[in-house]
């Protein structure tokens, strides 16, 4: 089944999720999977027909973990206002300074 419904999402744009609020309201109640190949982690709830994609400290760890190995300068994010409490860019920040990886 393929996800056949937008939410409405906690900013202004249908289907965008801050962390905080995935992680209350969907992370706990939503069948979690993790793809092998893209390392990153994706929620579906097959009786509603709902998939949502998000990072968790998972991926982090691998997306740290690659930039490390490769030895690259550091990391893009491209939003950093939905980490509220700093959970995710605290983990990119202590592997690529103190390299500590989860």
């Amino acid at each position: 089944m393929t996800s056949s419904v937008i939410m409405n999402g906690t900013w202004e744009e249908s289907g965008v999720f801050d962390y905080d609020h995935l992680k209350k309201d969907f992370i706990p109640s939503y069948q979690r999977y993790f793809d092998s190949e893209s390392k990153v982690p994706f929620l579906f709830n097959s009786s509603k027909g709902i998939w949502i994609s998000y990072e968790d400290l998972e991926s982090i760890n691998w997306k740290t973990r690659y930039i490390k190995d490769r030895r690259l300068r550091g990391a893009h994010l491209w939003e950093l206002s939905n980490d509220r409490q700093a959970e995710l860019i605290g983990a990119i920040f202590n592997a690529l300074t103190y390299g500590m990886n989860l």
